[in-house]
């Protein structure tokens, strides 16, 4: 196992204290190691919700270019604008 060194204001060191007593750490060092296991955690969840987007993507249909794309939103959105346009005229 590594060491690691952090500088901490005093109202965080404080605020450390607090959270090892409260979570029942044996000290800060475990405090820290369980931020960062939860944060692993996190940022596994974040890459699989990702990846399960990409795999939809990929089975959407058929690939439209970026180009093709921002084509079809402005044709929309100029449509929506034309019709909120006639409604709000009439």
């Amino acid at each position: 196992m590594s060491t690691i060194n952090v500088t901490l204001s005093q109202p965080l060191e404080q605020f450390v204290a607090r959270q090892v007593a409260y979570l029942e750490c044996t000290d800060s060092s475990e405090y820290v190691e369980q931020l960062i296991e939860a944060d692993l955690e996190r940022q596994r969840q974040v890459d699989e919700h990702h990846w399960q987007l990409v795999q939809e993507g990929l089975a959407s249909g058929t690939p439209v270019s970026a180009d093709e794309f921002w084509q079809q939103v402005h044709k929309e959105t100029e449509r929506r604008r034309q019709e909120h346009k006639i409604r709000s005229n009439q």
